[in-house]
């Protein structure tokens, strides 16, 4: 299947728009949150995040919200990084191609119905394009009530995990624009674009039941107006809050800070493929413009683990030999100089949601101006930074590289590999990409996916190290600041899993 990443049509293409629809370029998680005694009658839980609840491009033609907790996947991911059973208990395979869930039983609908796998067929039928599902014709099919069958395109050992995504949840077939019917602990009250969410407790919910009768996702998009608005009691919860807020907040004896790691890495991103910085003396001059250590501790209160590759080193297949960056501003001059740049002003785009994004973009802008290289810092709306920096346009930007499912090593194809998510539309319709080296990395990070060899998958990031595909700054985690009055927080790894269900007010 063919889809184009970065058009949406109704005839069920999948933008890369949508895809990365909560994928943030900083920190973004799904968290509930507390009870206050601002809280009216102790049974509405208000949270401020900055996920774009009110974007149009968050629905899937109008039937889903993947940042709610209203729809659920069949996999979930845990703290570990590990496929979860979820709305599916077991799952197997004998050939890695043709698949079978088995369903949990005693799931309903928030209308009533039960989980079958046969509403379960024609649901992922129905939305097969959206669901971006490499399945052969009618490859979805109910095997019998419990056991829902995949039958894919190409083997992907790796699939069970992949149903973590966010666009794989689970809805019921009957679901419309007006009416979305999933499986929640939530179920949606009232949610119009333009608007702020509202669920209500959905009593029949096959989990453990929420601690709240009411929820309110507040989009609130940036990071100093949440943490004011928990301050001053207009909400519980304040997700993603910055770095430099914490000891301010937790000097505060109604408030505290939770940090969660998330499997994701921020960074200068190039594109290879546009110039100047297609030239490997112009990418490698980027090496040396900062030091990581200096870098987290100075402007992020040496809350995150500096970066020297794009995968975490409690990954045990993260390569730990490659070597440190060396801040060397002459260095950096030199390789400028010998580079094919020739004056031009260069981007950096940036999202404007991203904590210390501006920040972060004028560090890189002086250093650039101080080697003789002129900057234009683009900050965007979160909408037309994801279109921009998918175009040829684009040259660097800063972001953050995470995955999306249990699926860790796809998080080398989807940033690296020519079919990778982020490479995908480019290379199909103009044979390049965005951060894809081409045929020898490709084939390592195939190796390690499908033939789990390890040793290529280090190999690959040695590679890109080489390459400069990016610079590297810090492994990213989440702070939330909440009341003290709440427990049961979680917050997955992975972009847009949140677990809803065990949060309740503190007793």
């Amino acid at each position: 299947m063919g889809t184009n990443l970065h058009r949406l049509e109704r005839d069920g293409t999948v933008s890369r728009r949508r895809l990365l629809g909560g994928i943030v370029s900083a920190s973004i998680a799904g968290v509930a949150g507390c009870l206050t005694s601002d809280t009216a009658d102790g049974s509405t839980l208000r949270i401020a995040k900055a996920d774009p609840l009110n974007n149009e491009y968050q629905f899937f033609d109008g039937v889903i919200l993947p940042h709610s907790p209203v729809a659920e996947t069949l996999v979930y991911v845990d703290n570990e990084v590990q496929a979860e059973p979820w709305l599916a208990t077991d799952w197997e395979s004998s050939d890695a191609r043709t698949w079978e869930f088995t369903l949990r039983e005693g799931v309903q609908f928030h209308n009533g119905d039960e989980l079958t796998a046969e509403l379960l067929e024609e649901y992922f039928l129905a939305y097969e394009a959206e669901r971006g599902l490499e399945v052969v014709d009618r490859g979805v099919q109910a095997v019998d009530d419990m056991v829902l069958q995949f039958e894919l395109a190409e083997p992907n050992p790796k699939f069970p995990e992949e149903t973590a995504r966010h666009w794989m949840s689970v809805l019921h077939p009957d679901s419309t624009e007006e009416e979305v019917i999933a499986t929640g602990p939530y179920q949606i009250e009232e949610h119009e674009i333009g608007s702020d969410f509202e669920a209500v407790r959905f009593d029949e919910y096959w989990g453990d039941q929420p601690g709240f009768e009411r929820l309110e996702l507040r989009d609130i998009q940036d990071d100093r107006t949440r943490r004011f608005e928990l301050e001053a009691g207009n909400v519980d919860v304040a997700v993603e809050v910055s770095p430099d807020h914490v000891s301010a907040i937790e000097d505060d004896p109604e408030l505290r800070v939770e940090s969660f790691e998330q499997m994701r890495t921020f960074a200068l991103w190039t594109n290879i493929y546009n110039s100047p910085t297609d030239d490997p003396d112009f990418r490698l001059a980027l090496q040396h413009l900062i030091d990581q250590e200096t870098f987290v501790e100075e402007l992020l209160e040496d809350r995150y683990l500096p970066a020297r590759g794009t995968i975490p080193p409690y990954v045990s297949w993260a390569a730990e030999d490659l070597p440190e960056y060396e801040h060397d501003m002459d260095r950096a001059r030199e390789l400028v100089e010998q580079s094919s740049y020739d004056g031009e002003t260069v981007t950096i785009a940036v999202a404007n949601r991203t904590i210390n994004g501006d920040t972060f973009a004028e560090v890189f802008r002086d250093r650039l101006a101080d080697v003789g290289v002129d900057t234009e810092v683009r900050m965007m709306e979160w909408s037309a930074y994801l279109d921009f920096t998918g175009s040829p346009e684009n040259q660097l930007e800063l972001g953050g590289a995470s995955i999306l499912d249990a699926n860790v090593k796809g998080l080398l194809k989807r940033q690296y590999h020519s079919e990778g998510l982020l490479n995908l539309d480019l290379y199909r319709s103009e044979g390049t990409g965005m951060h894809n080296p081409g045929e020898a990395v490709d084939a390592l990070i195939d190796a390690g996916i499908h033939d789990d060899d390890t040793d290529a998958l280090r190999e690959a990031q040695h590679r890109v190290r080489e390459m400069t595909i990016g610079v590297p700054l810090f492994h990213d985690r989440i702070f939330v600041a909440m009341h003290e009055d709440v427990t049961g927080v979680e917050i997955a790894p992975v972009s847009n899993q949140a677990h809803w269900g065990n949060v309740a007010p503190t007793e």
